[in-house]
């Protein structure tokens, strides 16, 4: 049988779960906000906001792929590797989203902000 004060003690669980949820979630889960850092042969090639799409060709010494940003995310459209792996990756938006095509030595990644929670300590 439930009583009057078990609910509420279940309400003020349920409202105090949602608001610590809300406060905590990260700052970059919208799509579009951040940038997008490429890299190649482990070295900075280039580095684009994820807010105007564009597409940006990357030549490696062992192939070229096709890099593209569209509605803030970022996805790889082609490459010539054989295994094809970064084109299955999926659009990544969100900080520390990472494609990386290893037989052309390309690696794209969306880097974390300085303001974000990593970690709270009460």
């Amino acid at each position: 049988m439930i009583r009057r004060w078990d609910v509420i003690i279940i309400g003020i669980v349920l409202l105090s779960g949602l608001a610590l949820w809300w406060f905590l979630r990260p700052a970059s889960a919208d799509p579009g906000t951040g940038s997008v850092e490429i890299y190649v042969n482990g070295k900075l090639f280039e580095t684009a906001d994820l807010s105007a799409d564009r597409e940006i060709p990357v030549q490696s010494g062992k192939g070229r792929n096709l890099v593209r940003i569209r509605d803030g995310r970022v996805s790889m459209a082609e490459a010539n590797c054989p295994d094809k792996i970064c084109l299955r990756s999926g659009a990544k938006s969100g900080a520390g989203g990472m494609i990386v095509c290893l037989p052309n030595r390309i690696v794209v990644k969306i880097p974390e902000t300085l303001n974000e929670v990593d970690a709270v300590a009460w």
